[in-house]
């Protein structure tokens, strides 16, 4: 058994408050929590370690409760376009790194997102197909509900929903398939996990509910495996109900992985205009795509339900909300695993049958550091007025409705999402800095079914991050991660942040 001292920290207590405190956690767990002036005598023991943490900020490690860890992993791999001006550049860029990575591979440039530029127009198949006929060029949005293909990648499809031939956008169903179509080389992806899990460390995440495509778990678990970096995992697959048992088999062959449920989209995104609304985009015709029927939707529901595993169900627009919310209530919530990932835009009727039925909810506050505010994303697809019934943390936490954070990777951070909740452009609709650490906390980790208390209490786990920073009071975009740990080990230490390092806690 090993020991982990922390001293001089100021720890979280009760959710609301800091506290100096000498921390002390033994195999794996919060074994005591001295007082400020606890006297920490190590008489030299190999097995304990002291770590000086005066001027520091302990916390729970952070929780992402809806991510995309293959597609963080992927990222390292492909043409960054998330600084990209306009579609020239994001051409500019496709080209330059097709030449180069010569060969035959797909050339795939990710997270561009057009709601900043001065001319918002996407690039064309035509300008692509000037890089290369010869091998499949792809720009993906940020949100990953829409890209751009050229000819040759748009020939290898065989969905035409969602496809225009003529100018190249693709979305939803395309779009996943164009994803599979135009992957890196499998070894590549396996060595990239590791570097993914290490980003997250660096980020204060220790745990996170993933989002798998069945396509990958072969992937993901070798993946998982070669890097051996500890990571809490709540796997929730892209599969229907009827095919889980499977894909949890398969996903249990790596060490650590809990298969939760499944996941299922309703609907598409704001930047893709696929969201489904009651209203008419502002900026161009339509009002969205509602990707299942009813019927169908209750049918997965219903299964789930007796197969008490999680449905997580996707729905961003209020179109989209209402109709999961009518399917859940008329197949029933008791005893439901049920979830609902984003609920980003919610008129007074949404938010009156949340409070009802108390699913709880998975939204993002980066988004709204991303796409909030005057000119933003969502004022440009929805209008000023409509745009305020967007990510309603404080009327939710007024109702009573469970809600917790994450990123969806867009991007993962959770110092950074905080802020979005705290600083809302629409002033009614802030929360307090306790409240939304709660919730990339303590709060996920409950809505992932562990049973482990996870605040910092005798007989928690050891998962804890130090801050350099008082996030309740300081400004969040000030304060830095210094240090990760699982279980009291080790896993990340910024360049920055002094003291000794305790090592790496393999997987196995």
């Amino acid at each position: 058994m090993s020991t982990t001292v922390f001293a001089g920290a100021r720890v979280w207590v009760d959710e609301v408050r800091f506290e100096e405190r000498t921390l002390w956690v033994s195999d794996g767990r919060v074994a005591a929590l001295g007082g400020k002036s606890s006297a920490v005598d190590a008489g030299g023991r190999d097995d304990v370690r002291v770590i000086d943490c005066a001027g520091k900020y302990i916390i729970p490690s952070f929780v992402d409760a809806h991510f995309h860890l293959l597609a963080l992993a992927g990222k390292q791999l492909r043409c960054d376009l998330s600084g990209a001006r306009n579609a020239g550049d994001v051409v500019a860029r496709l080209a330059a790194w097709a030449a180069a990575h010569p060969g035959r591979e797909p050339v795939v440039g990710v997270d561009f997102d057009e709601s900043g530029w001065d001319d918002p127009a996407l690039p064309t198949r035509a300008l692509l197909d000037a890089i290369a006929t010869d091998r499949p060029v792809y720009a993906r949005r940020i949100c990953g509900h829409v890209g751009v293909a050229n000819q040759a990648l748009l020939s290898a499809l065989t969905t035409r929903r969602f496809v225009d031939a003529s100018s190249g956008r693709i979305a939803e169903d395309a779009v996943f398939e164009a994803n599979r179509a135009s992957r890196p080389p499998r070894a590549a992806m396996v060595d990239a996990i590791d570097g993914a899990i290490a980003a997250l460390h660096a980020l204060g995440i220790t745990a996170i509910h993933d989002i798998v495509d069945p396509s990958t778990i072969d992937v993901y678990v070798e993946g998982l495996e070669a890097s051996g970096r500890p990571l809490r995992l709540g796997a929730l697959v892209h599969v229907p109900a009827a095919d889980f048992d499977d894909a949890r088999d398969r996903l249990e062959e790596a060490s650590g992985v809990n298969a939760l449920g499944i996941k299922i989209f309703t609907d598409g995104s704001l930047g893709a205009r696929t969201a489904a609304l009651h209203a008419p985009y502002a900026d161009a015709p339509g009002d969205g795509e509602l990707l299942v029927g009813r019927d169908e939707l209750m049918e997965e529901l219903a299964a789930c339900r007796e197969a008490d595993i999680a449905c997580a169900v996707h729905a961003i627009g209020d179109r989209a909300l209402a109709t999961v919310l009518a399917a859940m209530e008329k197949t029933g919530v008791e005893d439901a695993r049920f979830r609902i990932e984003h609920a980003e835009i919610m008129g007074d009727e949404e938010l009156a049958v949340c409070k009802r039925l108390r699913v709880p909810l998975v939204m993002q506050p980066n988004f709204v550091r991303n796409w909030a505010g005057e000119g933003g994303l969502y004022e440009t697809r929805l209008g000023a007025e409509r745009c305020r019934h967007g990510n309603r943390f404080a009327s939710l936490l007024r109702a009573g409705v469970p809600f917790v954070f994450s990123s969806d990777g867009m991007p993962a951070g959770p110092l950074y999402g905080m802020r979005g909740a705290t600083h809302h452009p629409v002033a009614e609709e802030r929360i307090g800095p306790a409240e939304a650490l709660r919730r990339y906390t303590t709060a996920a980790h409950a809505l992932g079914g562990d049973e482990d208390a996870y605040g910092i209490e005798i007989g928690s786990p050891g998962d804890l991050v130090v801050l350099s920073g008082n996030p309740l009071l300081a400004d969040l975009d000030e304060i830095a991660v210094e240090a990760t740990y699982v279980g009291g080990w080790e896993v990340h230490r910024s360049a920055a942040a002094a003291g000794p390092r305790s090592g790496l806690k393999r997987r196995r």
